[in-house]
């Protein structure tokens, strides 16, 4: 098309009112329970990742603060507080306050709340390692369940163009991991359980009828007013509240076997129709009473097993289960005497068809070295678990 063309098929289009397409910015939403707009990126951003039950009302304009030294315009809402980096490429261009990390600093002095791991018991006294509702966040130590989790993994920023489901990236991108543990707290004169993740409070309200019995704790508003300078800072692990725990091989001991550990995860294997999995480990010094013998330490695993032959299979009911692991410079260690004694599960009662269970088991290892594999012993279905992490902390 000649220039000349161009030109009158512009002209063409204008007079018969047709505009060339040009990105706009969404016009201004107000609310009158706060007497505060949204517009633009902001309300996109708002409207199209969960508005009201996430973010809450506007609760202030946009403002202009230092954050990790560089000037940033945020605009604070009940739940969160919105950062625009339009040097970021969408949908990053909008970023999301750490608040939850900051309510456990100006709460707690600390970012991340002790837990006892494996050892973590819910409000019945059942191990979480045992239950089937449970996701554990090895990054930082803390387990999600039940509704909390079914919240987490069920609500997210959109991030890709599949708007029917969320993946763990986007669930993280607006929630961040948990950084405490099943918690009570009084609101409002009422108390709740809570738990505290980077960037958010999940509050369980019984009262309330289902989908609604989760709600978002108003953080936002419990941190309005904040200095005009923000510095967020890094979620870091912290050390375990049993003051028995040992903590981990120094950095430069790491250094010397990570390459054989690549990624963090949860660990499986199986053979035969039988599932053997790992869900975490913790170090001691004193297990039960015991302290460990000079130059060892006690690891304990939470393990589960399940039984998913057929019927008909040959070998369907498993009756017995050994042990062992070995440790990074390849030696062997059966289970100690102290362990919980998930073996005895499969002696007193066969685990059936469709059937699984759980427990802790505990082993004596070189205080100097980490475990690398598990090995589960079955009548005719061995299973080695390789394990692909390592607890950073306690």
């Amino acid at each position: 098309m000649s220039i000349r063309n161009g030109i009158i098929l512009i002209a063409l289009l204008l007079g018969l009112g047709i505009q060339p397409a040009v990105p706009t910015q969404a016009a201004s939403r107000c609310f009158s329970e706060t007497n505060q707009c949204i517009d633009g990126r902001i309300r996109e951003f708002w409207e199209q990742n969960g508005g009201l039950a996430v973010f809450g009302l506007p609760i202030g304009g946009i403002e202009h603060v230092l954050i990790e030294g560089k000037q940033v315009d945020i605009q604070r809402f009940e739940r969160n507080r919105l950062e625009l980096h339009p040097e970021n490429a969408r949908p990053y261009d909008v970023l999301l306050g750490r608040l939850g990390v900051q309510y456990l600093q100006r709460t707690y002095n600390t970012e991340n709340l002790p837990s006892k791991g494996i050892a973590e018991k819910d409000i019945g006294g059942n191990y979480l390692a045992y239950r089937d509702d449970c996701h554990w966040f090895v990054e930082v130590q803390h387990y999600a369940c039940s509704e909390f989790y079914e919240y987490w993994h069920t609500h997210g920023l959109q991030l890709d163009n599949n708007h029917s489901s969320f993946t763990e990236a986007e669930s993280m991108a607006l929630f961040g991991m948990p950084i405490s543990s099943f918690q009570t707290q009084t609101i409002d004169g009422h108390e709740f359980f809570v738990q505290i993740f980077e960037r958010a409070r999940f509050e369980y309200h019984p009262e309330n009828i289902d989908p609604y019995k989760v709600q978002l704790g108003l953080l936002g508003r419990e941190e309005a007013p904040i200095a005009t300078e923000i510095t967020p800072t890094t979620t870091t692990t912290s050390d375990s509240t049993n003051a028995n725990a040992q903590p981990i091989l120094p950095e430069s001991d790491l250094a010397a076997f990570r390459y054989k550990m690549p990624a963090p995860g949860y660990w499986m294997a199986s053979n035969g129709g039988i599932v053997a999995s790992a869900g975490s480990f913790q170090y001691f010094r004193v297990l039960k009473g015991y302290t460990a013998p000079k130059g060892y330490k006690y690891v304990v695993f939470a393990i589960t097993i399940k039984n998913n032959q057929s019927a008909d299979s040959y070998s369907r009911y498993v009756n017995s289960a050994y042990f062992t692991i070995t440790d990074l410079e390849g030696g062997t260690h059966t289970t100690d005497v102290l362990t919980y004694h998930l073996e005895g599960l499969f002696t007193d009662a066969s685990l059936r068809p469709g059937e699984q269970t759980g427990g802790q088991i505990a082993f004596l290892i070189p205080s100097n070295s980490a475990p690398a594999q598990i090995h589960v012993d079955f009548t005719y279905t061995p299973i080695t678990i390789e394990l692909r992490t390592w607890p950073i902390t306690n």
